[in-house]
């Protein structure tokens, strides 16, 4: 009888434990969720387009930050906007990041810059 009631005893425990172990891993483990960045009044949401990566950043900000925090790579040699090594497309214009600051709106999307094709550009040389 003690034998019947310790088995059926630890046969509960197993299925508490089988039912319990993925809510404490949900909460063990926050960062497999996703949260959305908390913008606060006059913070900018930056969407990379390529990415689906989001941040948030205060009006003015240099827009190169917003590039590094959502995954866009960008290459800078001359940090003065005259080599054109980091456009990039802010809303669809390019725009080169070491200069642009980030405007004053409640969103702006960022995404690579696409590359011309090289037979194409030496073709239209010649």
């Amino acid at each position: 009888m003690l034998a019947a009631l310790l088995r059926l005893r630890l046969r509960l425990l197993l299925l508490l434990l089988l039912l319990v172990a993925p809510l404490s891993q949900a909460y063990l483990a926050p960062q497999r969720l996703q949260r959305q960045p908390l913008a606060l009044w006059g913070d900018v949401l930056v969407t990379n387009q390529d990415t689906k990566q989001t941040t948030t950043l205060p009006a003015g900000s240099p827009v190169s930050l917003g590039c590094v925090r959502t995954g866009l790579r960008l290459s800078y040699q001359c940090k003065k906007g005259d080599c054109a090594s980091c456009e990039f497309l802010l809303d669809g214009k390019v725009v080169r990041a070491c200069i642009t600051k980030i405007p004053d709106k409640r969103s702006v999307t960022v995404k690579a810059k696409p590359l011309l094709n090289r037979r194409s550009s030496l073709s239209a040389r010649e």
